[in-house]
């Protein structure tokens, strides 16, 4: 129903501990687009990046993934603006 296959790129939302997120990384994202996985729980990101350390997505020449569980990005300033956003762009970039 999202039109996986023809998505350059594809925001996962609650992604939980990453199963489903490797899965669709190494099974359904056509060559050279982005999957953005995100949870709220830091304990969920840092299982995410144990999934993906532990699966052959990253064995594939050309994939990577970046895990940022530093940066709180629902931190609102005293003006009610979030203080960090992603640039996605920027990261595809580097």
């Amino acid at each position: 129903m999202t039109d996986i296959y023809n998505s350059n790129r594809t925001l996962e939302v609650g992604c939980g501990p990453g199963k489903h997120s490797v899965t669709l990384a190494s099974s359904f994202i056509k060559t050279k687009s982005i999957l953005v996985s995100c949870d709220f729980s830091k304990s969920m990101v840092d299982k995410l990046k144990v999934n993906y350390d532990e699966s052959d997505y990253c064995k594939i020449e050309g994939n990577k993934y970046i895990v940022d569980d530093q940066t709180n990005y629902g931190h609102i300033n005293s003006d009610s603006k979030l203080v960090n956003q992603i640039d996605l762009d920027k990261i595809v970039a580097e």
